[in-house]
């Protein structure tokens, strides 16, 4: 699964490259058109698309049905879920996440509760004891994401009264009969080798392997601002703000974005501190950079999305200097 605004285009990208055959494209949803399962309301908004392992769309967006409005999810092909229909939840992010098997979670607020929410109800929400962190309460709830059997993952914040004294990721497991197990998956504070993440430093770009396998985090560890930004892939660093990527010129300046697959492989796009500084690097190495020519095209300042499936394969999104327009590129 991929989420971001990004995740649509890259599944189209992945369609299209069976470059003889005929691909279909169907249209999902479009502002101004009713949904299956809104009852007659029509769309006013539409949200970042999340893609599961078996291809299919899940969105948040808000629906108009004439005297109000709401949000709503969207799964595979039909509403599935109202905020209108659940009393006390309003409101959604723009990130959710969807499982192979039909499920969901997104970010609303339940009776002004920053939340996360699944198919089956509140999974949690401010006020309530953080799991698995003995003295603290859940702060806020974000960035919720789904793997393919249904295990959910976001970004909260908690600490011991009102206020984020900690970022953590948790990771919410599915027992059975709707009910999961929640589990920090990475607290701020911990040790990556001799390292020290702060404790606001479990940062919202992350990803998840649609196995559930592997973990992408971008993370800030406590000491010199020159060199704290990182980010680690199943605890381990695989890039660090000061250090030089190999096949690289200059070191790493800046850290934008991160994707990782079924295999492990992962991508970490941003900036290092040469002049043509936009990168993306595939498994440690400089894969792509700024300037480089790819498909007869010259890339241009800024790589505004780059996603990898479970075969390798990457698709990515660059500027186009001079054009005001972008290039979507896909392949090994």
């Amino acid at each position: 699964m991929r989420i971001s605004r990004f995740a649509a285009v890259a599944a189209l990208a992945l369609a299209a490259s069976a470059a003889v055959a005929q691909v279909q494209v169907n249209v999902v949803a479009l502002q101004g058109q009713t949904l299956t399962g809104a009852d007659g309301a029509l769309v006013s908004a539409l949200n970042n698309p999340s893609v599961n392992g078996l291809g299919q769309v899940g969105f948040t967006g808000t629906l108009n049905t004439g005297t109000s409005t709401t949000n709503f999810v969207f799964v595979n092909d039909k509403v599935k879920h109202r905020n209108d229909s659940v009393v006390g939840v309003t409101g959604a992010e723009s990130q959710m996440g969807i499982s192979n098997t039909g499920d969901f979670n997104f970010s609303p607020s339940v009776n002004t509760n920053d939340a996360v929410y699944t198919s089956n109800g509140v999974l949690l929400q401010e006020t309530d004891p953080a799991p698995g962190l003995p003295g603290m309460n859940s702060v806020f709830n974000s960035r919720p994401y789904m793997v393919a059997d249904g295990t959910a993952f976001w970004i909260g914040g908690v600490g011991p009264a009102a206020s984020t004294t900690q970022r953590v990721m948790f990771k919410a497991t599915p027992t059975g009969g709707g009910a999961f197990t929640i589990t920090p998956a990475l607290v701020g504070g911990a040790t990556i080798g001799s390292d020290t993440i702060t404790a606001a430093g479990i940062e919202f770009p992350y990803t998840v392997s649609d196995n559930g396998a592997h973990t992408i985090n971008r993370v800030t560890f406590t000491g010199a601002t020159t060199a704290d930004a990182a980010v680690i892939v199943d605890g381990a660093i695989v890039a660090r703000e000061g250090s030089i990527p190999t096949g690289g010129t200059a070191a790493w300046q800046a850290f934008r974005s991160v994707d990782v697959n079924n295999a492990g492989d992962h991508l970490v796009y941003g900036d290092d501190s040469s002049t043509v500084d936009d990168i993306l690097v595939y498994n440690g190495v400089v894969a792509v950079r700024q300037g480089q020519v790819l498909g007869g095209e010259t890339l241009g300042t800024t790589i505004d999305g780059a996603a990898i499936n479970n075969l390798g394969d990457v698709v990515q999104l660059w500027d186009l200097p001079g054009t005001g327009n972008e290039g979507l590129f896909f392949g090994k």
